[in-house]
């Protein structure tokens, strides 16, 4: 199953464009290889990759999925409040208004997991649940970056790099009676978020998912002889439930960008997801025959910027952005010879280079299914929803 964008053209004639759209029959596919991936150990959904409330319950309907990452204290009260139930928090909250928000909802029964790993966020937790009736459920981020040939390679989060600040941490945590630690987690951003370009990037990719491994486990052994069994160990992302896999600690994975598999997504070598969502521009310019240029289309993905990190023009194909303009804020003018045949008013279809982040400009989602019907639905912005 491949997208079709002559079919689509036919689908969304008439509607007012920039628009974003989902193939759900696309979407579903993704959905069915992410569990065959996963081989049996569960996933949890990572909504800062979807961010629709329709599409994440789409989603949890599937039984190889169980429960959801938010990336935000709000987030996950309003998931809450939408009946969405086993929410683990991917990120630390600082906020106490919005943490209190999220007490709330564990003291009436929901289940939000705050992510935590500095003393200092005990502290707060404990300071503001300290007349709860019940102990705050808390995951510990660990920290499982690595050094290859003295390099550092992942990501800057975690304070949790050691078994000295390991052991301080959980020394610090029987100070806090309102918080009970029940999971852990220990993602493989560089391995999970980065592509297989070059020789030197696999060759690191390769020599990190070792060390990654053996440090998690051990970790997880040393938090539980200091707490008990842990509910769940999380780990992974859409690009590395294979080597996540062989850490016989984690008890379920993450994914959410491989549900739509943008183009950081093409360049892996051990998956190919299928591109279920993107977005369109129309033609309102052509300077010269072998250029157009469209309205909207200036979506750059977070992170180091760089050329993966640009949207990319699909259909019609053979069509380029220029590199000293590269995607505007109002207008992106493309060049190529497919441009001869396009007029004022046709469209072009693009695809973003990470996942739930496109949905942040666009209040609603297109969803296209085989059947040629189209309806909408809203992102978290269409829904009002705004958590930064």
């Amino acid at each position: 199953m491949a997208p079709s964008y002559q079919n689509y053209r036919k689908i969304l004639a008439g509607r007012m464009f920039p628009l974003a759209y989902v193939d759900l029959d696309l979407f579903d596919q993704n959905i069915r290889e992410l569990v065959a991936r996963a081989n049996g150990c569960p996933i949890r959904l990572a909504t800062k990759s979807i961010r629709c409330v329709e599409l994440t319950k789409r989603v949890l309907q599937n039984p190889g999925f169980r429960g959801v990452m938010a990336y935000r204290g709000y987030e996950a009260v309003k998931l809450a409040d939408e009946g969405i139930d086993d929410i683990l928090m991917g990120y630390p909250i600082s906020d106490p208004k919005e943490i209190t928000a999220v007490i709330e909802k564990v003291l009436v029964g929901k289940k939000i997991v705050m992510m935590v790993d500095r003393p200092e966020h005990l502290d707060l937790i404990q300071s503001l649940a300290k007349n709860s009736s019940a102990k705050i459920p808390v995951c510990i981020d660990l920290d499982v970056s690595t050094k290859i040939f003295g390099k550092y390679f992942g990501v800057n989060r975690s304070w949790i790099r050691s078994d000295e600040r390991l052991a301080k941490f959980l020394a610090h945590l029987k100070t806090c009676p309102s918080i009970k630690l029940i999971a852990a987690m220990g993602y493989e951003a560089q391995v999970a978020g980065v592509p297989d370009i070059g020789f030197q990037m696999n060759l690191f990719k390769k020599l990190s998912v070792s060390q990654i491994n053996e440090r998690r486990s051990c970790w997880v052994k040393q938090i539980e002889a200091s707490v008990g069994k842990l509910e769940y160990v999380n780990g992974g992302g859409t690009g590395s439930f294979e080597a996540t896999l062989h850490d016989p600690s984690v008890t379920e994975l993450t994914s959410g960008s491989g549900l739509y598999s943008p183009t950081l997504f093409d360049h892996y070598n051990a998956f190919k997801h299928q591109p279920a969502a993107g977005f369109v521009l129309q033609v309102v310019r052509k300077a010269e025959d072998n250029q157009v240029t469209c309205f909207g289309g200036g979506y750059i993905a977070s992170g180091g910027v760089g050329p993966l990190k640009v949207p990319k023009p699909i259909d019609p194909p053979g069509l380029s952005l220029f590199d000293r303009e590269g995607c505007g804020e109002v207008q992106t003018p493309l060049e190529g010879e497919e441009a001869r045949k396009l007029h004022i008013g046709d469209l072009v279809f693009f695809r973003y280079a990470k996942a739930g982040e496109m949905n942040e400009r666009f209040s609603e989602l297109v969803l296209i299914s085989k059947d040629a019907s189209t309806r909408t639905t809203p992102t978290y912005r269409g829904t009002d929803w705004n958590f930064g």
